[in-house]
């Protein structure tokens, strides 16, 4: 069987495009949530943007950070910073109530040292009147609906 050369050479083309779309597709890990800091809500107790100047990739996506040394401090322990249940997708207080809920970088509360995301403010509001209880409903709802 026997090719022009225009068709080998056409052939390379789309092959060395496709090897090209692949490699820029798996050079870049999705951004955890939504780029804000993880470090920051401990350190300024609010939510607070990362830059793309100071990042970190760790469990398969880049966290953001507002300096080096927030940075710099998450690369230590990182389980120590991000927030709890799919690293902060999910709300506690819905999880609480049997349901999966997306939660939100900017409704956020920290209870015993681990950072949690609450859907909206009502739900922050009622995790923070009733933490324990909260959290302890949401972990045992947690395996059941599949939630880490």
């Amino acid at each position: 069987m026997s090719y022009s050369r225009r068709t080998v050479f056409g052939w390379a083309a789309a092959g060395a495009l496709l090897l090209s779309f692949g490699s820029a597709a798996r050079a870049e890990a999705p951004v955890a949530i939504e780029g804000y800091d993880p470090v920051a809500y401990f350190r300024e107790d609010k939510a607070v943007k990362g830059s793309p100047e100071f990042t970190f990739e760790w469990a398969g996506v880049t966290w953001h950070f507002a300096s080096a040394d927030n940075r710099d401090t998450f690369k230590k322990e990182p389980a120590d910073w991000v927030p709890q249940f799919s690293n902060g997708d999910i709300c506690p207080f819905g999880l609480a109530h049997g349901k999966k809920v997306k939660g939100d970088p900017k409704q956020w509360v920290i209870v015993d040292g681990k950072l949690y995301f609450t859907a909206h403010e009502r739900a922050r509001a009622a995790v923070q009147a009733d933490p324990q209880g909260m959290i302890t409903k949401a972990h045992e709802n947690a395996a059941t609906l599949g939630v880490k």
